[in-house]
């Protein structure tokens, strides 16, 4: 449903608890007590005069024309213990209040305030009623509500069943300019006598601004922060930014001269500094709380990126990280800046590998050889080769070569000139030297 009230534009919707038909993000409650409250108390001990007409009752329950601010209608006597439910306020809150109304005999006011507006600001007003009458009772007079705005009605919830259920109500307008307050009150439409009987909770009064989305850490190392937000459901086709800069960790906030545009640069931001963007309809609802839209605050960090890296180099070799060469074993720590100029740290855990010697000896005979480091020796000497092991590491093998030469002896032997029985043959040692 829509109304035109003058140049008032409303919308009202029947929503169930915690939804808004608001697209972007709500801003504070302009009601500061828009909860009634809270205490230990079971009956709010002095009248808040918030129902005019109606007489403040401190001793429960409350009669016809009559009302209390409490936090639960359990085990109230008299006719409560009879007709009405037993409930406490409408929020987790054990000790939350909420308004319990005897509804007059004839119609009228049963809750008012006056409150500031913003101009050019879409608003939400919004509040939870039940009927808390006991529902076998099917012929009690059912709560019906208007809401007004300065004494016209621009909602109303109809008939309120007796469901035992909290119902919220809401609609959405956009005040006129030059407007800088209303009074909203909330009137019972229904007469008194059986039934008829009401709580009342949550009242709020929000306007529906933009949910304006920043990062929750910038990081940064160098160089300028440039800052550029996410905006949803914002309902100004001309808005005005402000953007603000806090020093102490989000207690203090002062606005950046010039910072007037949807994106920030700020050059030179510092670790310890936060920011946040504002957002109104107007130039001045950008210094009024209640009228502004305020993104989440973005702090900047100073990144250090750190890894861990495990190397192995052979012995008597080196390995380069950042332009320094390591070459012992054991862990080492290296700065280095990445291309935004963070500081990046890698600690170097360094593994050096052994090389090996194996040596070998070896005998042969003259006019023998060997095949070693890819060549064939006959002569005695020193060689070696050097191999990659398993590791890639040298191994070298060394080969220390003897040749031993060869054994030889002179035999001296006569024979006499044609005879065959000198003829030389084998003998013994013994029987050759006695021949010489």
């Amino acid at each position: 449903m829509a109304i035109l009230l003058g140049s008032l534009l409303l919308q009202s919707v029947d929503l169930n608890a915690q939804v808004s038909g608001c697209p972007g993000a709500l801003g504070p409650n302009v009601f500061p007590d828009g909860d009634l409250g809270s205490g230990t108390e079971m009956i709010l001990p002095y009248d808040p005069n918030i129902a005019p007409g109606y007489f403040y009752f401190l001793d429960p329950p409350p009669v016809d024309g009559a009302y209390c601010i409490a936090n639960s209608t359990v085990d109230w006597d008299w006719f409560a213990e009879l007709f009405w439910l037993d409930i406490g306020d409408n929020s987790p809150d054990p000790f939350g209040y909420m308004m319990v109304v005897n509804a007059s005999h004839q119609p009228g006011v049963f809750y008012q305030r006056t409150v500031p507006v913003c101009q050019n600001t879409p608003y939400i007003f919004s509040a939870d009623i039940i009927n808390i009458f006991l529902p076998q009772f099917t012929d009690a007079i059912l709560p019906n509500v208007d809401f007004l705005i300065d004494g016209n009605v621009v909602f109303s919830t109809g008939d309120i069943p007796m469901d035992m259920q909290w119902h919220t109500y809401e609609f959405q307008f956009t005040p006129p300019p030059n407007v800088s307050q209303f009074t909203f009150s909330l009137r019972n439409n229904a007469p008194g006598g059986f039934g008829n009987d009401l709580a009342l909770d949550n009242i709020s009064l929000q306007f529906c601004g933009p949910k304006i989305t920043l990062p929750e850490v910038v990081p940064l190392c160098d160089g300028s922060l440039l800052l550029t937000p996410i905006f949803e459901g914002s309902p100004w086709q001309q808005a005005f930014y402000q953007w603000q800069i806090s020093n102490d960790g989000g207690q203090n906030w002062s606005n950046i001269p010039g910072a007037n545009s949807p994106n920030l640069t700020q050059p030179n931001p510092q670790p310890s500094q936060i920011f946040r963007l504002l957002m109104a309809g107007t130039a001045d609802n950008l210094n009024e709380p209640f009228c502004r839209a305020v993104s989440n605050e973005t702090a900047i960090e100073v990144p250090v990126y750190q890894s861990f890296v495990t190397m192995a180099t052979c012995e008597g070799a080196a390995v380069q990280v950042g332009g320094e060469s390591f070459s012992t074993a054991g862990q080492h720590l290296v700065q280095l800046n990445t291309i935004d100029g963070c500081d990046s740290l890698i600690t170097l855990d360094l593994t050096v590998l052994p090389t090996q010697t194996t040596e070998t000896a070896a005998t042969i005979c003259e006019g023998q050889g060997i095949w070693f480091a890819g060549q064939w020796l006959v002569q005695s000497g020193d060689y070696e080769q050097v191999f990659i092991d398993q590791n890639g590491c040298d191994s070298t093998a060394v080969l220390h070569l003897e040749i031993l030469p060869r054994a030889s002896s002179q035999i001296n032997a006569s024979i006499c000139l044609g005879s065959q029985s000198c003829l030389w043959e084998p003998r013994t040692y013994e029987q050759r030297a006695l021949i010489n």
